[in-house]
């Protein structure tokens, strides 16, 4: 078995949201390399143009569940990125 676990996690605040504001979720992959992934994240307003209110990184360590020690990404999960 295996287990995804955040390794770092950067946040930007640029930008308040305010009550009935409508919001842009998107996050995409960045890189990945052996057992990690990184992830950029965005919270726009309005549509995919509109003020950015937060940017985000994150990334996650894939770790066998038994050891807790790092594993190499499984080849048909890795496709999928």
């Amino acid at each position: 078995h295996l287990q995804f676990v955040v390794v770092e996690a950067n946040i930007g605040y640029h930008r308040a949201a305010r009550f009935d504001d409508e919001l842009v979720v998107t996050a995409a992959l960045d890189s990945k390399s052996g057992a990690s992934v990184t992830f950029a994240q965005e919270i726009r307003r309005g549509t995919a143009g509109g003020a950015l209110l937060v940017s985000a990184t994150g990334g996650a360590a894939c770790i066998t569940s038994d050891t807790l020690k790092p594993r190499p990404l499984p080849k048909a999960l890795a496709a999928q990125f």
